[in-house]
């Protein structure tokens, strides 16, 4: 049985279940329900204002898991659970809480059973969670609907796949695995990420890879400003990343580009299949910037403005421009050809 066939099995055979309010699907789901109420209430009790920014949750999670550790469950309650969740009221509080206690639950049945099979978690008509399945150690997790803000943040092995759209900071600091999101994703996209790939199938939003020392974006659609800003820009804290041959990373933007892409850039290489606007590589300092659409006769483009380092390489109409910055700026016009790049 395929994925999509597991999905919609679990669908009919949750529908009716669904349909009670306040009615949990079997004894292990119970436990975890009562669990996640008592959690919930304990962080809205310390911090109404700033609703776990400075609970003792983000800090000590040792006791809840500790208590989740003694709960005999499996896969298909984490995923009932969601159903669960559904039937509250004031759903809109669970923005925070859900997504923490439903990756906890995830992180920790993995740990015990390695599972290979996707977890499956159902965020339709539920809030947009905050940093849902972060951390992740390996786990395959298949989202039906749409994430919140810090969707995969460090994680460091196994595949995210959401079938919606996610909110900002998709990926941040993830050092491995792979995000996968069928629709749209918000700003900082793969922010301060250090490896493992991030597709996003429709546009993303502002600074997109902004300070990203390695993997790979790529982005189907459109991207916002300042795409790749300061790429590269944290390896030099990072002594490990120097042995890599793509320190910086790769962004390909499929759609087109706002102002200021690659802005301040070190390393790494990004792709501009699209238009993009003005300010393309200002202050960029190293790396490599691929512009693959461009018309000599467009008055936005400005290019490296205040670069000290770097290089583009402009395709237009039936040549491509390759120019360097740096001590001794150079600029040349030559065929594809003679770089290895066929005529379009």
């Amino acid at each position: 049985m395929n994925l999509r066939q597991t999905i919609e099995t679990e669908y009919e055979n949750l529908e009716q279940k669904v349909q009670t309010p306040l009615q949990v699907h079997s004894e292990n789901e119970n436990v975890l329900f009562q669990l996640f109420k008592n959690f919930h209430s304990n962080v809205q009790n310390e911090s109404t204002n700033s609703l776990l920014m400075q609970s003792p949750f983000r800090t000590q999670p040792n006791n809840l898991k500790k208590k989740i550790s003694q709960i005999d469950y499996n896969a298909s309650d984490i995923f009932q659970l969601c159903y669960t969740l559904r039937t509250l009221e004031n759903k809109k509080e669970l923005e925070y809480t859900a997504g923490f206690f439903l990756t906890l639950l995830i992180s920790e049945h993995y740990k015990k059973t390695k599972q290979v099979e996707p977890y499956l978690l159902v965020t339709e008509e539920l809030p947009l969670m905050y940093e849902l399945c972060s951390d992740l150690q390996g786990e395959n997790v298949e989202i039906i609907g749409s994430a919140g803000k810090r969707l995969g943040a460090k994680i460091q092995k196994g595949n995210i796949h959401v079938q919606g759209s996610v909110l900002n900071n998709c990926g941040q600091e993830m050092s491995g695995g792979k995000i996968t999101v069928d629709n749209c994703a918000g700003d900082y996209c793969g922010y301060e990420m250090i490896d493992g790939e991030i597709i996003i199938k429709k546009s993303a939003g502002n600074y997109a890879g902004k300070e990203m020392s390695g993997g790979y974006i790529r982005i189907e659609g459109s991207a916002g400003d300042y795409a790749g800003e300061k790429m590269g820009n944290s390896i030099y804290f990072r002594q490990d990343f120097f042995h890599k041959k793509n320190y910086g990373g790769t962004i390909v933007i499929c759609g087109n580009s706002g102002m200021f892409a690659g802005y301040g850039m070190r390393h790494g290489l990004l792709v501009l299949k699209g238009y993009t606007r003005h300010n393309l590589g200002r202050n960029m300092e190293g790396g490599t910037i691929i512009v693959e659409t461009i018309s000599e006769k467009d008055p936005r483009i400005n290019m490296g403005n205040c670069a000290m380092g770097g290089k583009m390489i402009l395709y237009y109409d039936h040549q491509t421009a390759i120019i360097s910055f740096g001590l001794e700026n150079d600029k040349k016009i030559i065929s594809r050809k003679k770089i290895g790049i066929e005529e379009k």
